[in-house]
């Protein structure tokens, strides 16, 4: 009896799944304050030199399966104009995505320190499900086998107002809904353009200078979704100089961040974040993530010296 109803549970919650549950389902990221791009297509358009980050982030480590995220992001700027690509890997589990975006950002001035910027993001996705890896208690089970392979287009937007010390935005990171459904024992590739499945973030931060050496700064990001609770997150860090710097990251019912960062050139810098879960019962999980950013300083002018006779 135990048998059968262990091998229920799968299949009613993906029956369930197919009737149009909508969930948060982008990647989760806590460096983004380190690199907003990476939650704005429109953020591009505050840099002024070639840029990018490269990151990885793995959750709830100790479990096998857990959801890994890494990729590589560049921005070149073109006066008030910036393009940029990015290649991302996702996983979790028996599903895995990988995605190839190209983004246009277009920044409009208002003064020397007020800039409004407009980004969109496009490209494909290669959508990836191998339910052969699937351990079911009573062997062979239709509803857990084959794999499917789709590639899939997408798009994302964003607004993003920001000033000397302070910046606004919202984002619309996946336009189209793309997933992988069993149809009668095929598996297939399905996409919709449905505003109903699409999420929302809404961010912004700003930095205090207290003195000479320390910087105060906070950030939020909050995620909107459809039938789904709004996720919060509020950060807040302590910079000294521009060499080094740590803060707190409180997040919805979900967990604590603990992040720090360093300049390792006037070209590199490396941040860290420490997650600690507190949402899951009976288990104590933890996740890390590191994100390492880069911008190509601007060219120093030479210095001539007039010879003396």
């Amino acid at each position: 009896m135990n048998r059968i109803k262990i091998r229920l549970i799968p299949a009613a919650l993906s029956l369930v799944m197919l009737q149009g549950i909508h969930c948060q389902d982008q990647p989760d990221v806590g460096n983004y304050m380190f690199f907003l791009p990476l939650v704005n297509p429109a953020a591009s358009g505050s840099y002024n030199d070639f840029s990018g980050a490269v990151f990885a982030r793995k959750q709830w480590f100790s479990i096998d399966g857990s959801p890994l995220l890494c990729g590589v992001h560049i921005i070149q700027p073109l006066g008030n104009n910036s393009i940029g690509a990015s290649l991302n890997q996702e996983s979790i589990g028996v599903h895995s995505k990988q995605k190839l975006f190209g983004y246009y950002t277009y920044k409009i001035n208002f003064s020397k320190s007020h800039h409004l910027a407009f980004g969109l993001g496009g490209g494909g996705i290669l959508l990836k499900s191998n339910y052969d890896k699937v351990k079911t208690t009573d062997g062979a089970d239709n509803m857990f086998a084959g794999s499917k392979t789709v590639v899939r287009p997408d798009f994302n937007f964003g607004i993003f107002y920001f000033s000397n010390n302070y910046h606004l935005g919202v984002s619309i990171p996946s336009m189209i809904h793309n997933t992988i459904v069993n149809n009668d024992g095929e598996l297939e590739g399905y996409s919709s353009l449905v505003v109903n499945y699409w999420q929302y973030y809404l961010h912004g931060g700003f930095d205090l200078k207290i003195n000479k050496e320390y910087t105060f700064s906070a950030a939020s990001l909050t995620k909107v979704a459809l039938n789904t609770p709004v996720d919060f997150d509020l950060n807040v860090q302590l910079q000294y100089l521009n060499l080094f710097g740590g803060g707190i990251s409180y997040r919805t019912k979900s967990d604590v961040i603990f992040f720090g960062n360093v300049k390792i050139t006037d070209m590199f810098r490396l941040c860290y974040c420490y997650h600690s879960y507190f949402n899951i019962k009976g288990r104590y999980l933890t996740g890390h993530e590191v994100i390492l950013t880069f911008n190509k300083p601007k060219l120093k002018p030479a210095v001539i010296q007039t010879p003396r006779f």
